[in-house]
């Protein structure tokens, strides 16, 4: 209170004064400051942590059909079907042939997921994804090999016990160079190595690709009540895609017997096509998270209320002092609103700099995403939200503050 008296106190103090005295405020009660902005810390880091979380997971998708190109189709399951409650029938060889034989195609590719165990030379079971093929898989999705070869007719016709592996499959079962003198055991096979796929980290370019291929027909062996099939293909590029797309749409319909004016039981859908689904389910997911984070936020925000009240109450006599100096309302009202606004920007950026930081540490975990920081507007509306949070937050306490009367705050003990 005599250090009050000795320094003085202006009647009109500037917008900057009002925040250096609240940062003296902040800094005087460390560990209570830290406990009022830990709502918003972990509100805000929730929001950077989706936010980059979400840009990792666009960014490797957008790279992946950057690389595979726009005249990729594939011929999946019509799950709009299945969620109606409508039966629909599985793509099986029937369908394979129609596909071979469709005029305006190339590079048709059809695969199998297989629900395989695995097991590294330690004996530790894996979680790899293990995929049946059949075609031009390489041409398709524009691969190469490092070592070895791919997975031929011959070997699908003869059900050969060989498997294709990429390098982080290679790494993970810890295999060793000669890469090609190796063998693998899945669901108690022994199949022997006769390709590695080159640098691209297979799973990191799209949540559809294995990482251990093996010949269809053996996958089936491995899965035989699993027996449904997916297809891509490629358009030949002096195609129209809209027509081959239709033609092809029609030869699968007459196959499965599908009536007239019923919908199909599969859907085919370009690389565009996959593009914005990807880019739906993540606004989706996003949005739904951003209202569990922005109610995180109003829970901050309300710790940040509530403690500046009891600051109000620890501080009627220092009020009282500011007010007999020549303080008037507004400046004891800015006084608080600025506390509360600065604590919550101090957590909105610390809050930032842990959620980027966890962000990514997410994306390091899921194969498709990539490194990436949130975009520049998400960290903009954090931040402005943070800071509004905390006004409206302080807005209460700085009134109560300014309505003191200063004769009676002087005498509280």
């Amino acid at each position: 209170m005599s250090s009050a008296r000795e320094q003085g106190y202006r009647e009109h103090p500037s917008w900057l004064e009002s925040f250096e005295t609240a940062w003296v405020q902040i800094r005087r009660h460390r560990l209570r400051s830290a406990l009022t902005a830990l709502g918003v810390v972990i509100a805000v880091a929730g929001l950077m942590a989706l936010a980059a979380t979400m840009a990792g997971l666009e960014a490797g998708v957008n790279r992946a059909f950057k690389q595979i190109g726009s005249d990729l189709h594939q011929v999946g399951p019509n799950y709009r079907k299945v969620m109606a409650g409508k039966t629909v029938s599985a793509l099986d060889d029937a369908q394979w042939r129609v596909l071979q034989t469709q005029p305006g195609l190339r590079w048709p590719v059809a695969t199998m997921a297989v629900s395989a165990e695995l097991q590294n030379r330690q004996g530790r079971p894996l979680v790899l994804q293990v995929k049946g093929v059949q075609g031009s898989w390489l041409q398709l999705y524009r691969q190469s090999l490092s070592e070895g070869r791919f997975i031929l007719p011959s070997d699908v016709e003869a059900h050969q016990r060989v498997a294709v592996l990429s390098r982080p499959a290679a790494a993970a079962l810890q295999l060793s160079a000669p890469w090609l003198a190796q063998t693998v055991v899945i669901s108690g096979r022994r199949l022997r190595v006769i390709g590695i796929l080159g640098d691209t980290d297979v799973s990191s370019e799209a949540s559809w690709r294995a990482e251990v291929f093996v010949p269809l027909s053996l996958a089936r062996e491995m899965s035989p009540k699993a027996q449904e099939l997916d297809f891509a293909f490629a358009v030949q590029p002096a195609q129209d895609p809209g027509r081959v797309v239709q033609g092809l749409t029609q030869a699968l319909r007459q196959s499965m017997q599908t009536p007239a004016g019923e919908e199909s039981d599969f859907r085919i859908q370009s690389a565009s096509d996959l593009q914005r689904t990807n880019r739906t389910i993540i606004a989706m997911v996003s949005s739904v998270l951003a209202v569990v984070v922005a109610i995180s936020l109003l829970v901050g925000g309300i710790g940040i209320m509530n403690v500046m009240l009891v600051a109000v109450q620890e501080r009627v006599q220092e009020i009282g002092l500011m007010r007999a100096l020549g303080a008037t309302q507004r400046c004891i009202r800015r006084q608080f609103l600025c506390e509360a606004g600065l604590l919550s920007l101090l957590g909105a950026l610390l809050g930032t700099v842990i959620g980027i930081a966890l962000g990514n540490s997410i994306v390091l975990l899921l194969p498709q995403a990539e490194f990436s920081l949130p975009p520049l507007w998400a960290v903009l509306l954090s931040l402005g939200t943070s800071l509004l949070v905390g006004l409206a937050a302080g807005a209460l306490p700085a009134q109560r503050a300014a309505e003191l009367d200063p004769v009676l705050a002087l005498h509280q003990p």
